[in-house]
């Protein structure tokens, strides 16, 4: 690799792999970050089928684009641009991160004024604002790594022994020499990459940093951890599209570095620990997973059980007066009532669509109700010895009719609802956006107010729409005003700015959409998702309650 000087600050590597949105809001956030600095950008993308490819060449033609047939790994697709790049530094950053618009400038000034650190990373966020704590690391001792793996190091994390693994113990607002600084963002100087060579390619998504950072200590040189800027990883958004095993992957990065840079007693501790971790892992996940998928199936059904089978109780007590004179042939009878019922009515449930894309549709439970109704009425007269009382099938049927239909009615109502949307800015492009969807193009969405921090603007009206003020406390708008969804639609807006709507909105299960570029050339709406709540059943729970207390008018509102 030359040594020859060159006019380019910074070359910024970036391998993605399906993770279009992120890509898109990471350029945007590299564009406003460039400061008077001479930046080169590369994406390396390892054989994405999201159109993220499209997307760079169209939206940003001077990113080099290297693109892959297949996907090779993280180490070797950085390798890839490694062998190509100009700049006096390398950055590598993942594409699941928001940069502030200093972060560049910061992290570059550090390294022109210390010469002799290799590389160095910056203060790195989850999207609830809480510390990453992998943007500082120490190199993996089989005793930091019990520490860690055993949960002990968050219960002590000050204790030095203890919390070694992070480094924990550390002031996380105070520039520090560590082993290893975060992969997701990393900043190498040239010489120091002719010196101790590429990213080694034996890894192939976890460890390579670790790996690097080893060898470049080893030589000499420092690696810092700068706090002075900051920025959002939404860890392991491209690792999600991944085809592998991670937690086989992870823990085999760590076998392969115990391998390569521990020997004798350490290296066994560590190859005994990594294997039992590979094998545990395995069975915790695969039984996370299989009860995760069984949770997410069989909620709704046994919900609608429970219902089904309570029902017939409360019509009997209501029959008869009272449970307790029953005797032990009736109790059996009545169990058989039971199982029909079951036996019915949830086939009719089913097969309506209830517990797929008609789980909140009120009228196909109660025509699954009334279906199910009339077959154990007919079976009811038809076949003695089913002939229970009709009064008590009568009773269940109206009550599951109230019940089973009425909480699909209200959750429909309530989740299905337009989401009550704050726009922040008040430009051109938001104001277009708000008539838009004004006029009823983006349906899903009522505006509810502008979010603007010139006081020239707070409190006036655009469209008659409310301006409010973007310098207050952001989580108490969000919620005071019952907020769905936050839709970032001003270029004015700084990237500073948005990592603390990325901060609220995280923590009150709100949605926060940052507007594409392509909106600005057509009427629909292209969004990138910043925080995403989707199906999380938290955030739902949270919707329902506020619409639920909006809607019921117990909350006070402007």
């Amino acid at each position: 690799m030359s040594d020859q000087k060159t006019h380019i600050d910074l070359s910024l590597i970036i391998v993605n792999y399906n993770v279009r949105g992120f890509l898109e809001a990471l350029l945007r956030s590299v564009t406003r970050s460039m400061d008077e600095l001479k930046v080169e950008v590369m994406v390396v993308d390892n054989h994405s089928s999201d159109g993220s490819v499209e997307m760079v060449r169209s939206q940003y033609p001077d990113v080099l684009v290297i693109e892959n047939k297949d996907n090779p790994g993280f180490a070797t697709a950085n390798n890839q641009a490694l062998q190509k790049y100009q700049g006096r530094y390398a950055c590598l950053v993942n594409p699941d991160v928001l940069l502030q618009e200093d972060t560049l400038r910061t992290i570059v000034s550090f390294m022109d004024h210390h010469p002799d650190v290799g590389a160095a990373g910056c203060k790195v966020l989850n999207p609830d604002g809480s510390l990453q704590l992998a943007c500082r690391r120490s190199m993996p001792t089989p005793m930091s790594a019990f520490f860690k793996l055993m949960g002990l190091s968050r219960l002590f994390p000050k204790n030095r022994l203890i919390g070694a693994y992070n480094m924990t113990y550390l002031d996380p607002d105070t520039t520090h020499d560590v082993d290893a600084v975060s992969g997701s963002f990393m900043v190498v100087r040239r010489e120091t990459i002719d010196d101790v060579g590429l990213l080694d390619e034996s890894f192939f998504m976890y460890g390579e940093d670790l790996d690097w950072h080893y060898r470049m200590r080893k030589k000499g040189w420092r690696v810092c951890y700068v706090p002075d800027t900051r920025i959002v990883h939404y860890k392991g958004e491209s690792s999600k599209q991944s085809p592998r095993n991670l937690s086989v992957e992870f823990y085999r990065a760590m076998y392969l570095f115990a391998r390569k840079h521990r020997s004798g007693y350490g290296l066994r501790i560590m190859s005994w620990l990594i294997h039992g971790l590979i094998t545990l892992g395995i069975i915790l996940k695969g039984a996370a997973s299989i009860t995760t998928g069984l949770l997410r199936q069989t909620t709704l059904p046994l919900v609608d059980l429970f219902i089904i089978n309570i029902t017939p109780l409360i019509a009997t007590t209501i029959r008869i007066g009272s449970l307790t004179s029953l005797d032990e042939h009736t109790i059996i009878s009545y169990l058989v009532v039971h199982g029909t019922y079951s036996l019915v009515w949830m086939p009719c449930l089913y097969l309506i669509g209830l517990y797929g894309h008609r789980r909140y549709s009120a009228t196909g439970a109660a025509t699954a109700i009334t279906i199910g109704f009339v077959i154990i009425s007919a079976i009811t007269f038809f076949t003695p010895a089913f002939a229970f009382s009709r009064a008590v099938v009568l009773m269940a049927w109206v009550m599951n009719l109230v019940t089973i239909a009425g909480w699909r009615w209200i959750a429909g109502r309530l989740i299905a609802s337009r989401r009550r949307t704050l726009i922040v800015g008040t430009d051109e492009m938001a104001r277009t956006i708000q008539a838009n969807m004004k006029n009823g193009l983006h349906d899903p969405y009522q505006v509810v107010a502008f979010l603007d921090s010139d006081p020239q603007v707070i409190g006036t009206k655009i469209q008659d729409i409310e301006v409010f003020d973007g310098n207050g406390h952001l989580s108490n708008t969000l919620d005071y005003h019952h907020i769905d969804e936050v839709i970032v639609a001003s270029t004015s807006v700084t990237y500073q700015e948005i990592l603390h709507l990325v901060s609220a909105c995280t923590r009150l299960g709100v949605s926060l959409k940052l507007v594409s570029d392509d909106t600005q050339k057509a009427d629909s709406l292209e969004t990138v998702s910043l925080v995403d709540v989707g199906e999380d059943p938290l955030a739902s729970f949270q919707r329902i309650i506020r619409r639920g207390l909006s809607k019921g008018g117990l909350m006070k509102r402007d």
